[in-house]
């Protein structure tokens, strides 16, 4: 290939701007404010982006033209806004990025966790009460008599063995 055009290949590659969008919330609930931040990297201040929030039907909510530079735009959800996934699209140059959000009229209920934790916490305590249960039925005690005098005969030799150091230490004290 030409050292030429392959500098120029590379100088294009370079050029080539770039766009990024993001919300700053996956979900809202109508009459809520979505921000919407958009920004740019190799674009001139010539070229021009276009900004578009659709509806879950794909009619347009909003349509904006943004600065080459990109910015932080806010977009008011109507109070009857439709519930469902929403689309944020930049275009530019005959290309896009997009993201979406979700409104949902109804709130999300936030999960009960300590709730959660309280029902686990009984649950384990109740499974092993059950189970001690279950082991102190299923073990009877059986009176041994060999091993009476089995414990008998270790307390005897024991205490003989007491006497015995007693005794050579000179009696008892």
């Amino acid at each position: 290939m030409h050292p030429i055009l392959l500098v120029a290949l590379i100088m294009v590659a370079q050029v080539s701007p770039t766009v990024t969008v993001s919300t700053n919330k996956g979900w809202y609930s109508p009459g809520e404010q979505v921000i919407v931040r958009v920004s740019t990297t190799g674009f001139t201040s010539s070229e021009r982006l276009w900004l578009y929030v659709d509806k879950p039907d794909g009619r347009n909510l909003n349509f904006t033209e943004l600065p080459a530079c990109g910015g932080t735009i806010v977009v008011t959800l109507p109070q009857d806004a439709p519930d469902g996934p929403y689309t944020v699209t930049v275009t530019w140059d005959h290309r896009y990025v997009e993201t979406g959000f979700v409104v949902e009229s109804q709130p999300v209920p936030e999960f009960p966790f300590a709730f959660l934790v309280l029902i686990l916490a009984l649950a384990v305590a109740s499974t092993a009460v059950s189970r001690r249960k279950a082991s102190v039925s299923a073990e009877t005690v059986a009176f041994d008599p060999r091993a009476h005098m089995l414990c008998r005969g270790v307390r005897r030799r024991r205490c003989a063995s007491l006497e015995q150091a007693s005794e050579s230490r000179g009696g008892l004290q």
